[in-house]
């Protein structure tokens, strides 16, 4: 597979533990293997796809910069696969669950 270098970096703010937690296993649900480290690789095995992730809890700041990916896969699909799981996530503190039933 022919292998082209990177992305452009992005930096995505507003992203709390909870949010980063929902992240995680959004990615992981898509196949990709994401530690639980604060920083390290996004990979994904099969596409090829090696993304370095930062996460700094103190400012809920995520940071990417996809090293590999193939040729024929743009950067804008890779972010939107992080964007998505970004726009997907719900604060449970501001979910309504209707009355109580108490």
């Amino acid at each position: 597979m022919e292998m082209e270098m990177a992305c452009e970096a992005k930096a995505y703010s507003g992203i709390c533990e909870n949010k980063m937690a929902f992240i995680r296993k959004e990615l992981r649900a898509l196949g990709l293997s994401v530690p639980d480290d604060h920083e390290g690789h996004i990979r994904g095995a099969d596409m090829g796809v090696v993304v370095e992730y930062r996460y700094t809890l103190h400012i809920e700041e995520l940071w990417l910069k996809v090293h590999e990916k193939p040729f024929f896969i743009p950067c804008a699909f890779i972010f939107s696969r992080l964007e998505n799981a970004i726009a997907n996530y719900r604060d449970p503190s501001e979910m309504d669950m209707g009355p109580d039933p108490f």
